[in-house]
């Protein structure tokens, strides 16, 4: 298992993001660009790559 994360730290208050991830190369760059357009920039992300055969991981890789 892969796991990538990233840290935003612009508030005190620190909420964890927990993104399991199965063959996702379709969706994921919605769901990062997405996560980067809320308001609330005071968090940290885990992605959690289970071995996908696509590419999910290049794709995660590239973008954090």
């Amino acid at each position: 298992m892969h796991i990538v994360s990233l840290v935003m730290q612009d508030n005190p208050t620190l909420i964890s993001i927990i993104m399991p991830l199965f063959n996702a190369e379709k969706y994921l760059p919605t769901a990062l660009e997405t996560l980067q357009q809320q308001q609330f920039a005071s968090y940290e992300l885990l992605l959690l790559d289970a071995l996908s055969t696509d590419g999910t991981a290049a794709i995660a890789a590239t973008m954090i």
